[in-house]
């Protein structure tokens, strides 16, 4: 009976062995990948028909970061939103942060919670994005007041025309996310 308990126990204990290298090298190559998809700007594909209309969704890349060596890398994922209103549906999913799968491979935003969309525009290669107030409310440090504008930017600049990007919030433009 003690040789099947020792038997047992040994193959228990190989098989989290096994399991945990198996992990730690599905980690470090998830990493690596995203890495590699964050140096790449996002493919973008027009939406695609169906059935003879234009489709009701299409992916869209919205950046989060990671810290890494003291710096935050922006990472992109995707998200479907609304094909009529795509860099307004990338900005709300910004909004709403990172998956908690994707929170626990280390993203995460840096904008506030609370804060809102009211609208954005992209015309003669400006994208106009404005925000409720609570997204320069109460922050500070330049390393998260940068990673808010990066996040902003990088999320918007994937769609055609979106060259310069503006944030305003209450009708402020110039100081708006200024370490």
């Amino acid at each position: 009976m003690r040789t099947w308990l020792s038997i047992l126990t040994l193959v228990v204990l190989i098989l989290l062995a096994f399991g945990a290298l198996t992990y730690s090298n599905l980690e470090r190559r998830v990493s690596q990948l995203e890495r590699q998809a964050a140096q790449r700007p996002p493919v973008n594909t027009p939406p695609s028909p169906e059935r003879g209309t234009e489709a009701r969704e299409r992916s869209v890349a919205v950046y989060f970061g990671r810290l890494e060596e003291n710096e935050v890398q922006l990472v992109p994922v995707t998200r479907q939103v609304s094909a009529r209103e795509p860099a307004a549906g990338a900005l709300q999913a910004l909004l709403q942060g990172p998956a908690p799968a994707e929170h626990q491979r280390g993203l995460t935003t840096q904008i506030p919670a609370g804060t809102r969309l009211r609208s954005v525009t992209i015309r003669d290669g400006t994208a106009h994005a404005v925000f409720s107030p609570e997204l320069d409310r109460g922050i500070g440090g330049s390393l998260r007041v940068t990673t808010i504008r990066r996040q902003i930017e990088a999320t918007l600049r994937q769609f055609p025309n979106a060259e310069r990007v503006v944030i305003e919030v209450d009708g402020r433009i110039e100081d708006v996310l200024q370490p």
